[in-house]
């Protein structure tokens, strides 16, 4: 343990240059190289049929929840997205991501589009939010199906502050733990104490390391 600390302190200086590195190079992806993240999110009330209804309030929650699977089965429909597109003018919504999601638990619908451009992403999730509500009036029939709020657009990523912490920290991480597996590796004593400490004996003599003084002569002669 003694040994550990003190090969984390005299490499502090490495951990720290390793951890700026990381640091700039996760900055420089976040910040000049990732495109920002926009959603935008449009919402729509849902009214069951009077023989759907329900008294249990988690069955109603559940019977809600499958039905956000089948309306994001049908948002994502090659149906609806071909339609959408071609309002738009666009040639597809493959670099979209569309979603259907119950608002927590109750009858409100959420529809939200993410992509890399704002006013894009709202043109879509609003003319989407608008296709398939009449699809799905027109297909399963359900007339109570009603737009609350059109788009509204927030950034949603990349974290840029959030994932350059990260990514310095993972370096730090990195370096820290290539020290300990390389000290836990290292089975050779360096000291008396860890001699007496590990074998539980008496250190008797201890012989210095010195330089050759023939090595030395040799030196000399060939200055000469």
């Amino acid at each position: 343990g003694k040994r550990l600390m003190t090969a984390l302190i005299q490499l502090i200086p490495l951990i720290l240059v390793v951890t700026i590195i990381f640091g700039a190079v996760g900055g420089y992806v976040n910040y000049f190289i990732l495109e920002p993240e926009y959603t935008a999110t449009t919402s729509f009330y849902v009214m069951a049929p009077v023989e759907d209804e329900v008294d249990d309030n988690s069955s109603v929650i559940t019977y809600y929840e499958k039905l956000a699977l089948d309306y994001s089965e049908i948002a994502t429909s090659r149906t609806i997205t071909s339609e959408v597109a071609k309002n738009l003018g666009l040639e597809n919504l493959v670099d979209y991501e569309i979603k259907v999601v119950p608002a927590e638990g109750t009858r409100v619908m959420e529809l939200t589009v993410t992509g890399n451009d704002s006013e894009l992403v709202k043109d879509i999730a609003n003319e989407m939010v608008k296709v398939f509500t009449e699809t799905v009036k027109r297909v399963i029939g359900a007339e109570n199906v009603n737009v609350i709020d059109y788009a509204y657009v927030a950034r949603t990523g990349p974290m840029r502050a959030r994932n350059t912490v990260l990514i310095a920290l993972a370096g730090a991480i990195l370096v820290v733990g290539i020290i300990v597996l390389k000290e836990f590796a290292d089975t050779t004593f360096r000291t008396a104490e860890e001699v007496e400490e590990m074998l539980d004996l008496p250190v008797l003599a201890q012989v210095n390391r010195i330089k050759s003084t023939q090595s030395k002569g040799k030196k000399k002669s060939k200055s000469k």
